[in-house]
């Protein structure tokens, strides 16, 4: 099955301070990603035979939305978005599929020298995924206007409302029409303390594999090959720490 890939670093800037403990990495979904974690989700309702089931839940809260894009009207149906989704999500969770794939190379802090172990893998589930947007609206209980978690809650929910009875959809509509005055260019962002409380396992602290590994992989003098972009924060990091390194020196020997 097609996978979608992530290259995430660990930790990230908001982390990078704390005990390794509470490090994390921040994931960045787009709305195609929401999209397709839906659409793989409704393939496999089909197969097992779910759809009725799926179908008396959403109906009665998706047939009550006059219009899908009216800030007003979502928020004031969110209870029931969200309760719905939840337990979409439950009656599903035996078919849930493998959909993401999100890789971690973990660095030394903030710098950017790997780890002795630095690479390791974490799956999403096409349910995991979408499970992000239900909670993260689930918890925004003092919104004023319609979230770009409530926003993707909203969306799966009127997917699966018009994709269960015939496998159609109007994608435009959904995905590029229902903005509530949010950018479309991702659906949701995640920092580390919300992906943590998915991703908490030994291997986040020590991933499974060492950065000798690189050896095996980059072969012929490859590396020489590359050709990173050239931030001038990379160049001082590199080449005029020791100016810094000097300056220091002579002020703690003052």
């Amino acid at each position: 099955m097609p996978l979608e890939i992530k290259l995430t670093v660990l930790p990230d800037n908001a982390t990078a301070r704390r005990r390794q403990e509470l490090w994390g990495s921040e994931i960045v979904i787009r709305p195609v990603t929401s999209a397709n974690a839906t659409f793989a989700l409704v393939d496999a309702l089909i197969t097992v035979g779910l759809v009725e089931e799926v179908r008396n839940i959403i109906s009665p809260i998706a047939s009550l939305i006059q219009t899908w894009d009216n800030n007003t009207e979502i928020l004031s149906r969110k209870p029931e978005i969200v309760d719905g989704l939840k337990k979409v999500m439950m009656l599903c969770y035996p078919v849930q599929k493998p959909f993401l794939v999100q890789t971690i190379w973990k660095t030394e802090g903030k710098s950017p020298i790997l780890a002795d172990r630095c690479f390791d893998i974490f799956v999403w589930s096409n349910i995991a995924m979408l499970k992000l947007f239900i909670d993260r609206a689930d918890r925004e209980s003092r919104a004023q206007t319609v979230t770009r978690s409530l926003r993707e809650c909203a969306r799966t929910l009127r997917c699966l409302y018009e994709l269960l009875p015939d496998r159609t959809v109007r994608y435009n509509d959904i995905y590029r029409g229902m903005t509530f005055n949010n950018q479309t260019d991702k659906a949701d962002s995640f920092g580390p303390s919300r992906t943590r409380e998915y991703m908490k396992h030994e291997r986040l602290l020590r991933p499974a594999v060492g950065r000798e590994v690189l050896r095996e992989i980059i072969l012929n003098h490859g590396e020489t090959m590359l050709s990173p972009e050239r931030r001038f924060d990379a160049t001082i990091y590199f080449t005029a720490r020791d100016l810094f390194e000097t300056e220091n020196s002579q002020e703690t020997n003052q």
